[in-house]
């Protein structure tokens, strides 16, 4: 219910969505179902918010807004993997992984440096 500028009470356009979803929330399927959510879906958007400084994605377009949560998911489950199970192999795989990611970002990074350094060359002997 809102109110008009006129001052009645009006039930809102999309009352019916509303109440057909409510009547649809209340089945013993649903309340499952949203049970199951809660306990395994939501938590880990929690931590992600909380402890991996996921508040807020800083990138434009929903691609690289999906590498972002890849990021936060790969570094979630390797602390999860290494937390559970934790044996001397795991940590060696983990190791090597995370070797494998930093030795990949630091090549884009200097790919991203060539390239910039490229263009102020290319700029510079343009004039």
């Amino acid at each position: 219910m809102y109110q008009s500028k006129d001052g009645i009470l009006r039930d809102p356009i999309d009352k019916i969505y509303y109440s057909r979803m409510h009547e649809r929330m209340q089945t013993g399927k649903a309340r499952r179902l949203m049970k199951l959510r809660q306990g395994t879906v939501e938590p880990v958007i929690g931590r992600l918010i909380n402890y991996l400084g996921m508040k807020k994605v800083n990138t434009k377009g929903i691609a690289q807004a999906n590498k972002c949560m890849t990021m936060a998911a790969t570094a979630y489950n390797l602390k999860k993997l290494l937390r559970y199970a934790g044996g001397p192999k795991v940590v060696a795989k983990a190791q090597a992984l995370i070797t494998k990611l930093e030795h990949y970002y630091s090549n884009l990074l200097k790919n991203i440096f060539h390239t910039t350094d490229h263009c102020i060359v290319y700029y510079h002997n343009i004039k």
